[in-house]
């Protein structure tokens, strides 16, 4: 995988995993990195672009694949577990 140089988005790139993923990217190298999350306000790290993505929603995916379209490195980071708790989770 090439970072140095990279264009990236980070999903789920909200404080926690994402924001360190992304700030790892910037160290890393990545030319640009984008920092996805459904309230952009969220993403707080210095250096990462926000940009408006909920994975759940079709068009938002869809406009941001249009104006992203220099991505060349994607971590899907985002996600949710609300049932129960992780170690608890059944194993597909």
């Amino acid at each position: 995988m090439q970072i140095q140089g990279a264009t990236a988005l980070v999903t789920g790139a909200n404080p926690g995993l994402g924001q360190v993923m992304a700030r790892s990217l910037l160290q890393c190298g990545a030319h640009r990195v984008h920092g996805g999350a459904r309230d952009p306000r969220s993403v707080r790290e210095p250096g990462v672009i926000p940009v408006r993505l909920d994975i759940t929603d079709p068009a938002q995916v869809a406009a941001a694949t249009e104006t992203r379209s220099d991505v060349t490195l994607l971590v899907n980071n985002a996600g949710v577990l609300t049932d129960s708790p992780l170690l608890a989770a059944p194993v597909p």
